[in-house]
């Protein structure tokens, strides 16, 4: 298909602007629910493993597929579409992570301005990393620390808004966690391999939120009912220390039940 088109005397009428069809594009690709909350991530009862909601995933499959279809048009809209492909990514098994690794440091092909020198990295608006016991800490090597894949990922996500992940306590993020982008507004902890909410300390958290002033919504892990904090502000004790005026939702979920607690903070002042 060209962006050219052709009357009855043959004529070639002149191009549409690429700025028009990039909106096009934009328009018929777009899906809102990845950044929406609630995230659609659930806790699969049987292997302890998150998982999309069967709505979750039919949604993220049409996106795809629309996608696909549009980037296989023509040159054109491969190159003006092909950076949405990478606007959610759901990663469930270890591989991925490193044909990621050398995937998302690479410019878009056939971008409409050349000097943009934004990655594809760039445009990942929300990730899934839904793989089980993954492997946070940092490693040695002859002498050196280096991240390990996971945390290596997230250095290459600088625009990343929502974060679900598997298994990974905030005491097992690098010092700060400030290799997670500082734009980040939604973080949730989605099953029974990550730790329980006695784990997360208040220091950790008071460090993450002052290095994520962007963060409304937090999902922690699954929980027992005792662990649970104070349902209102003035009682909050030492988590009033990290929960800044900007967090409207902390959501508890409790153990494997289909039904979790919401703890939405009062307002300053009330």
């Amino acid at each position: 298909m060209s962006t050219l088109k052709t009357d009855r005397a043959g004529e070639r009428r002149p191009q549409f602007p690429p700025e028009i069809w990039l909106m096009i594009l934009r328009t018929v690709t777009d899906v809102p629910d990845p950044l929406v909350y609630p995230h659609l991530v659930l806790p699969d009862s049987k292997t302890s493993q998150g998982m999309l909601s069967e709505y979750a995933s039919r949604r993220y499959r049409q996106c795809l597929i629309m996608k696909r279809l549009v980037v296989g048009v023509c040159r054109q809209w491969y190159a003006f579409a092909n950076k949405f492909m990478f606007e959610h990514i759901v990663i469930d098994k270890p591989w991925q992570l490193g044909v990621l690794l050398q995937t998302l440091p690479r410019l878009p092909a056939g971008r409409i301005d050349p000097g943009d020198r934004r990655t594809l990295g760039w445009f990942v608006k929300r990730l899934d990393l839904l793989i089980p016991n993954l492997e946070w800490l940092r490693t040695k090597r002859k002498n050196s620390a280096i991240y390990s894949a996971a945390p290596q990922l997230y250095t290459l996500l600088p625009s990343l808004l929502s974060l679900n992940v598997s298994g990974a306590p905030l005491s097992y993020f690098p010092s700060g966690t400030t290799v997670i982008s500082p734009n980040l507004k939604q973080l949730c902890w989605t099953d029974g391999t990550s730790p329980t909410l006695q784990d997360m300390k208040v220091k950790e958290l008071s460090l993450f939120m002052k290095n994520h002033p962007n963060v409304t919504v937090m999902c922690f892990p699954p929980v027992e009912v005792h662990e649970r904090p104070p349902e209102t502000n003035s009682s909050l004790g030492d988590w009033d220390g990290w929960l800044c005026q900007g967090v409207l939702v902390v959501a508890l979920y409790p153990g494997y039940d289909p039904d979790y607690t919401e703890f939405v903070p009062e307002p300053a002042g009330v």
